[in-house]
């Protein structure tokens, strides 16, 4: 639990830093119209990471995670619920380019990103587990 939470909240303030550090304009330009409760709103906006596309990709890959981990599924049912959450994700990053909010290289490093993301903190845990581990055997 403790790592998802590390890893969603994470990955999100991850991503908003650096899209404030980088400050790459949208393909359309900094500004989005959308509708609120039937007024415009206009947002000041970044393109690079796609905030969608990482979100897409790193829920999907803790998703495939737990259920290797937690669910007692078969092989068959686990490659199964990967590859539909691997479509999902990728629809997700495609779109962004389709739609034209994003240009491809903003979706390709957020989905990088949020691989490298994943395997950094997995190691991380590990690691903390091994040594807690280890210093229970001790005492």
């Amino acid at each position: 639990m403790l790592f998802s939470t590390v890893y969603l909240f994470g990955g999100v303030a991850l991503n908003t830093v650096l899209k404030q550090i980088i400050q790459r304009e949208r393909p359309g330009g900094l500004e989005r119209t959308i509708d609120f409760i039937g007024e415009p709103l206009n947002l000041l906006s970044y393109s690079f990471p796609s905030g969608h596309s990482f979100r897409a990709v790193m829920i999907s890959i803790l998703m495939i995670y737990l259920i290797k981990q937690v669910m007692k599924w078969g092989k068959p049912a686990q490659i199964t619920a990967g590859a539909v959450l691997v479509i999902l994700a990728l629809l997700t990053v495609v779109s962004r380019v389709i739609l034209g909010v994003h240009f491809p290289t903003d979706v390709i490093m957020a989905t990088i990103y949020s691989i490298v993301w994943f395997v950094i903190l997995l190691l991380i845990i590990n690691i903390a587990l091994s040594v807690w581990n280890k210093r229970e055997k001790r005492v």
